[in-house]
C-alpha cells in the first residue's frame, strides 16, 4: 500500500473510527452504480474514493445504513437478482 492510500485511511479513521470506515467500505458494495451498473460499466470502488472526505464517507455510510433495514436490503437484492440497471 502506498503512502497516499495509507494517509487517506488514517485520516478517515481519525475523523470517524475503524468500524465506521469499514461500514462505509461495505456500503459501496450495496450501490449498484458504484459496482458497475452505470452507463460506462465502470466500478467506482477505490478506497481513495470511499474515504476521500466526509461527504463520500457519509454517502457510503448511508448505503450501508439503508441496507440494514429489511426494505433497503430487499431493494439491493432485487436489483442484483433481476439484473436491473438503476439508471
Amino acid at each position: 500500500m502506498g503512502d497516499k492510500r495509507r494517509r487517506k485511511i488514517m485520516k478517515a479513521i481519525e475523523m470517524y473510527d475503524v468500524e465506521t470506515c469499514k461500514q462505509a467500505i461495505q456500503g459501496v458494495v450495496l450501490s449498484p452504480w458504484h459496482m458497475g451498473y452505470n452507463p460506462s460499466g465502470k466500478k467506482y470502488d477505490d478506497i481513495e474514493l470511499i474515504l476521500r472526505d466526509e461527504k463520500h464517507i457519509e454517502q457510503f455510510l448511508s448505503y450501508y445504513d439503508d441496507a440494514q433495514t429489511t426494505e433497503g436490503e430487499f431493494k439491493v437484492i432485487e436489483t442484483y437478482a433481476n439484473g436491473n440497471e438503476p439508471f
